[in-house]
């Protein structure tokens, strides 16, 4: 009776295995260090238990995301470092074509203005069936929320998709870092995400003015334009927070 129900076990651990190792990234040489961590998979699951929690500049706990507070914090659950900037992040992993885009690719968009060809807003693809192209991120109206990539707003205002998480495996694999399946989805190093050397098609417009308008704040302006009201005082040697209707602000991405 004991011999059965091994056997059964282990026809189960094998058809668990194999299936883990069909995902995406789930790569066979990590695998053999340990159990194969799915961490698309996870990536997914992580983002999906804040579905509903409000947006807030800068917020980078579930008390409140910005865009790359949210992808920043949900990829560190995986010991993924993401810098805490849409465009930062623009610059990590590698380019993919949105047609081949998979879950766990990070999305990014240009920001509420579609004049500006500058990343704004970035999210992380949730499912690609052909048909639909999805992707969880946090919006400003609707917190963190899962959004169509064919809708007219999103696909207007796209830039691209860059995947991070094969970088990940490769360093494990090269460094053979075993799994720390104690964690669950958690890795036993944390990954430090480098800068690509690829070469990329600049974003142009980096650099901008902006005339101060009447009920106009520096957080309100600071917020419309993705960057905090420090580095704008920064970038403006300003001496406090105050500014007033008709003055210049220099703003750089």
């Amino acid at each position: 009776m004991q011999l059965k129900y091994w056997v059964l076990y282990s026809i189960i651990f094998l058809q668990h295995i194999s299936s883990c190792i069909s995902q995406t990234y789930c790569d066979s040489s990590v695998a053999d260090s340990a159990f194969p961590i799915c961490i698309n998979d996870s990536i997914i699951k992580e983002a999906e238990k804040y579905l509903g929690i409000k947006y807030k500049f800068g917020g980078i706990s579930d008390k409140g995301f910005d865009c790359s507070g949210f992808t920043s914090h949900v990829f560190s659950s995986v010991s993924v470092n993401l810098p805490h900037s849409a465009i930062g992040q623009s610059n990590m992993g590698i380019s993919m074509d949105i047609k081949q885009s998979q879950k766990g690719d990070l999305i990014f968009f240009k920001g509420r203005s579609t004049k500006l060809n500058r990343i704004g807003h970035v999210g992380i693809i949730v499912e690609n069936n052909d048909s639909i192209i999805s992707f969880i991120h946090a919006s400003v109206h609707n917190g963190i929320t899962k959004s169509n990539f064919n809708d007219d707003y999103y696909k207007k205002r796209y830039i691209c998709v860059r995947r991070i998480l094969n970088d990940t495996l490769n360093y494990l694999a090269k460094n053979n870092t075993p799994i720390d399946t104690s964690k669950a989805v958690k890795l036993t190093e944390s990954v430090q995400i480098t800068e690509t050397t690829e070469t990329r098609k600049p974003i142009d417009n980096i650099t901008s003015k902006h005339t101060v308008k009447k009920g106009e704040t520096l957080y309100s302006i600071a917020k419309a334009n993705s960057i905090s009201t420090t580095r704008l005082i920064q970038q403006n040697h300003l001496k406090s927070n105050l500014i007033k209707p008709g003055q210049i602000l220099i703003i750089s991405y």
